[in-house]
């Protein structure tokens, strides 16, 4: 059977076009409630327990929510505690704050010789020494060649050339004040049984080297023992745990908590090229002890090194070589990108220092009797106050803060209110830029680096992080479609056994890839449009 329309032609055009602007309501809210309908499917079919997944994708233009599951359910973040820590601390430090380490000389009144005393001021910088960073620089030796790489021996040489050319012969002391920040440097939640290794190093108001000893294993017959040291802490006692017994293990070395004596054992095949890392405990005592016998060996008298004790004066006195500076944006990178533990607990302990000597402009704050130390106390308050001012006061009263790296166990934050406070970056004219890349590229850089295969084809972006400890995996981050339309998203998957970590995984890529398609159906056409993508 045919009918025929018995409207006139304008009235058809005037039909059609109203049913079209109604339709096109129908579309966009239907293309939300399958977003959310599609992620639930996706959220199902994970294999991984309902109560296990928390995620919240917000629309930074809008601020709605895009879709939600446990959304409000208390979960570990582990290493999401970064974007957290590196985000109040911008906010509260300023895009323009530098970490700075200085070695300062001050005149000692002692007989008739002149003498001095040589402070080192830290700040807490975090990057000092960091052999990562290190092997990116130049340098130039006196013959005027130009030298890829930075050892410490060069690093240190700027202040031992400083104290040679100030003509300083004779030092009462070498100080160390690492008063920036308290005297604890090994968190009481972090696994004890894992101190030596390089993700639980020691956080210290003056670091050195990320706080961790790099050893090359030498061959000694048909057994190894230990060979060089970077940094040269030479004097540390070593024993060798099988001593006379061959061992098929391979060459391991290990210290125990709260302790730089060091333990070795197994054999190595042949001179080995690869350096073993461990954490060295109480690095201000240690590069006290370094600086000293590096001056010494310069011809310079030193009668003593220590660390600064709680009565001392602030270091005051005339600046002695090069004043090391790091950008808190080298700093965010590392922390995110990277996801360096230290340096996200640099900053943790730094917010916590400045809002614990308010007003003092973070830059100007010098270590006194007086100045009251960053620590995992004030820094977890810190940090508590500014998410009450960025997302809401019961948001930050319902999470627990332990410290800023997610290390420790305790953390507890949600999964939306962790996409708030990305949206609250999102719509920041002031500090997005700054903010989302420190992130991680998926697909291409830090952390993802391997993950997320064929981000390449699309014009839209992800930049994002990481957290995995024992049992947990999670994934917050940012999807920018690079024509203003962005969706923020925090997946988190707590009490993971057996493969539940990489079904976490799964699902975590899958949500983004939903996400992505969602902003972009279309991927880029071309190789060269490829191209151009990756430069930008």
């Amino acid at each position: 059977m045919t009918m025929r329309s018995s409207l006139p032609a304008s009235r058809k055009c005037l039909s059609l076009l109203a049913l079209t602007f109604f339709l096109g309501g129908i579309d966009n809210t239907a293309n939300a409630l399958d977003v959310s309908t599609e992620i639930t499917k996706i959220a199902e079919s994970s294999g991984l327990a309902r109560h296990s997944i928390a995620y919240c994708v917000i629309d930074a233009a809008t601020g709605e929510t895009v879709a939600a599951r446990n959304a409000d359910a208390p979960m570990a973040p582990a290493s999401n505690m970064k974007v957290l820590t590196t985000g109040a601390a911008l906010l509260r430090l300023g895009s323009e704050f530098r970490f700075q380490t200085r070695l300062v000389a001050s005149a000692v009144s002692e007989g008739a010789t002149p003498a001095v005393r040589l402070t080192v001021v830290g700040s807490g910088d975090p990057a000092l020494g960091d052999p990562e960073l290190l092997k990116n620089c130049s340098w130039v030796d006196e013959n005027g060649t130009v030298h890829q790489g930075l050892g410490t021996t060069e690093l240190l040489a700027s202040w031992v050339n400083g104290v040679r050319s100030a003509g300083i012969t004779r030092v009462t002391e070498v100080v160390v004040d690492a008063r920036m920040f308290e005297s604890e440097g090994f968190h009481p939640s972090w696994p004890v049984e894992q101190a030596a290794a390089p993700f639980c190093a020691e956080v210290w108001g003056l670091n050195f080297h990320a706080n961790t000893l790099d050893i090359l294993p030498k061959v000694v017959g048909k057994s190894a023992t230990i060979g060089a040291m970077d940094p040269p802490y030479d004097w540390l006692q070593s024993t060798a745990a099988s001593a006379g017994k061959k061992s098929n293990k391979a060459f391991w070395v290990g210290r125990a908590p709260g302790s730089n004596a060091l333990s070795y054992g197994g054999n190595v095949v042949a001179n080995p090229k690869d350096q073993l890392a461990l954490t060295v405990h109480d690095t201000p005592v240690l590069f006290a002890e370094l600086l000293a016998r590096r001056l010494r060996a310069e011809g310079i008298e030193v009668q003593s090194s220590r660390v600064a004790n709680a009565n001392d004066p602030s270091p005051a006195g005339t600046i002695i070589g090069a004043v090391f500076q790091t950008p808190i944006s080298v700093v965010l990178k590392r922390a995110n990108t990277d996801s360096q533990n230290l340096y996200a607990e640099c900053l943790f302990k730094r917010l916590g220092c400045a809002v614990a000597n308010h007003p003092l402009d973070s830059d100007m704050i010098l270590p006194s009797p007086t100045v009251r130390p960053g620590s995992w106390a004030n820094g977890a308050q810190a940090l508590r106050d500014i998410v009450a001012q960025r997302v809401d006061a019961n948001t930050a009263q319902s999470w627990v803060i332990a410290d800023g790296c997610g290390l420790a166990r305790e953390n507890r934050v949600t999964a939306a209110g962790l996409a708030r406070w990305l949206r609250s970056f999102a719509i920041d004219a002031q500090f997005a830029a700054t903010y989302f890349d420190s992130f991680a590229v998926a697909g291409s850089t830090g952390t993802v680096s391997k993950r997320f295969n064929g981000l390449e084809k699309y014009r839209t972006t992800v930049q994002c992080k990481t957290g995995y400890i024992r049992g947990v995996s999670c994934l917050c981050g940012r999807v920018d479609s690079g024509d203003g339309r962005q969706l923020l998203f925090a997946i988190l998957g707590n009490n993971l056994s057996g493969d539940g970590v990489g079904k976490a995984k799964k699902l975590q890529e899958d949500i983004v890839w939903k996400l992505v398609r969602e902003l972009e159906p279309t991927p880029l056409k071309s190789d060269a449009n490829s191209a151009t993508k990756s430069r930008n």
